[in-house]
C-alpha cells in the first residue's frame, strides 16, 4: 500500500484547481457569446412580429373603402411605436434620416391613387411577393435592425448593422 503525504495531497489539490480555472477561462467567453446571442435573436424576432403585424393592419386599413395614406401611416406607426420605433408621417415623400422605419403603399389599380410612401428614405425597402393587383393594395414596411436594437455582438465580430427587416403585405379592396 502507498502512503501519501500531506504535501502530495495539496500539490494534487493546487494543479486541480489550476486546471479547473483554465477550463473556466476557455469556457467563459463562449458562454458569453452564446447568451448573448440568444438575447440578441430574441430581440429581433420580437421586431420582426412587430414588423410584419404593422405591415398587415397597414394593408387593411389601406383596403378600406375612402381611406388615405395618412390613415395607413398612421396605423403603422401605431403599432410600430409599441417599440419605440418612429415611422415619420410628416416625411411624405419619404426623405432621408427622418425616422426609424420606412413604408410603402403600392395601389394595384389603374390610377395608383394610394402609391406613396413616407418615413426614412435612406433604408432600402424593396417589397416582396407577388405585387398587387388592380383590386389589391401592398404595404411595405421596412427598418435597419442597428437602428433599433444595441449591437450586442459587435465587439465579438458579429454585427446586426446593414440588415433590414422587410414585411410586406397585401389586401383586396372592399
Amino acid at each position: 500500500m502507498i502512503r501519501r503525504t500531506p504535501t502530495q495531497h495539496a500539490s494534487r489539490n493546487t494543479s486541480r484547481r489550476a486546471s479547473v480555472t483554465v477550463e473556466f477561462l476557455i469556457a467563459f467567453p463562449i458562454l458569453i457569446i452564446a447568451t448573448l446571442a440568444i438575447f440578441q435573436y430574441g430581440m429581433i424576432a420580437l421586431i420582426q412580429h412587430d414588423v410584419n403585424a404593422a405591415a398587415i393592419e397597414g394593408a387593411r386599413e389601406a383596403a378600406k373603402l375612402g381611406c388615405s395614406t395618412d390613415n395607413v401611416a398612421e396605423t403603422v406607426d401605431d403599432i410600430l411605436s409599441v417599440y419605440n420605433i418612429e415611422l415619420d408621417e410628416t416625411a411624405k415623400p419619404a426623405a432621408a434620416n427622418q425616422g426609424d422605419a420606412h413604408l410603402d403603399i403600392n395601389d394595384g389599380s389603374v390610377g395608383a391613387a394610394l402609391t406613396e410612401t413616407f418615413g426614412n428614405a435612406s433604408i432600402t425597402c424593396v417589397p416582396y411577393g407577388p405585387g398587387p393587383t388592380q383590386t389589391q393594395v401592398q404595404v411595405t414596411v421596412c427598418l435597419e435592425i442597428a437602428d433599433v436594437l444595441p449591437d450586442l455582438l459587435a465587439t465579438m465580430g458579429f454585427s446586426i448593422a446593414n440588415r433590414t427587416l422587410t414585411a410586406s403585405s397585401l389586401a383586396t379592396f372592399e
